[in-house]
């Protein structure tokens, strides 16, 4: 859960000194993509940034029910972003406000950014870069105007697959797919709580779905360990919470990250 605009605006009370400027940048990791609003403060001869908050509104599971855009984390860091600069007199930098996008530069390096000659963000990316001159959002628009160049008016106007987005010939369950999609996923009932789930064939799997299987696996881990991990969630927030998940559980990353956002609910 977001926290509110006042709870970051109180943030600035840990500062030691000024800051020369707020910044808001998009990270990215297994969770999914967040925000880091920073003060930017100098360090001797240089600047460093000092997180105020990594704001996160949910996974990326949010792209493909249709929760996003707008991102909420982003208009909380606009909104939070414009006061705390108004309030301190300083720049507010937020090079990409309407989607994720990592390659842009920081505050100090701003001057070096390029803008994506589509969409008019700041850019500074590796030369190596495949879809260099471009973000990775306007590439991906780009790459997908090129398919449907090549597809006839009735693919365009009809129906779409629901996992890839190419043009639908047949139905399951009631979802649209595509043939190579209808060839390439299954979908098999959880034995569990009855959920429908569909996964490529090539991807081994039990009869239970993957929250299920979480939760099976969270119900034997011993009550002490649970209340541990909640207290951490009250007291210090997702990822103190995490550090005492790893702690307790030795899981991978990804599965402590979703036993956390479980515990958290």
């Amino acid at each position: 859960m977001l926290p509110s605009r006042d709870e970051l605006l109180a943030k600035v009370a840990d500062l030691a000194e000024p800051p020369l400027a707020f910044e808001a940048q998009w990270d990215g990791d297994t969770g999914g993509w967040g925000i880091a609003l920073a003060a930017v403060l100098r360090a001797g001869p240089g600047f460093r940034g000092h997180v105020l908050a990594f704001l996160r509104g949910g996974g990326d599971s949010r792209l493909f029910n249709g929760q996003v855009p707008p991102w909420p984390e982003a208009r909380l860091a606009a909104e939070v972003g414009a006061e705390l600069a108004e309030r301190f007199g300083v720049p507010f930098y937020f090079p990409s406000p309407d989607h994720p996008e990592d390659d842009c530069p920081d505050w100090v390096d701003r001057e070096r950014g390029s803008p994506c000659r589509r969409c008019g963000i700041l850019l500074l990316q590796r030369d190596a870069c495949p879809w260099r001159g471009v973000c990775y959002y306007c590439h991906l628009a780009e790459e997908k105007e090129k398919k449907e160049a090549a597809w006839t008016p009735e693919e365009r106007a009809g129906p779409r697959c629901n996992i890839c987005g190419d043009p639908a010939k047949a139905t399951r369950r009631e979802s649209w797919m595509c043939p190579s999609c209808l060839e390439r996923y299954e979908d098999y009932q959880c034995s569990r709580c009855g959920g429908w789930v569909r996964i490529a064939k090539t991807e081994p799997h039990t009869d239970v779905c993957s929250d299920c299987d979480l939760r099976a696996r969270l119900d034997a881990v011993p009550v002490e360990q649970r209340e541990a991990i909640r207290a951490a969630i009250a007291e210090g927030g997702g990822l103190a919470a995490l550090r005492v998940a790893r702690a307790h559980f030795g899981w991978t990353l990804h599965d402590t990250m979703a036993a956390v956002r479980e515990l958290s609910k």
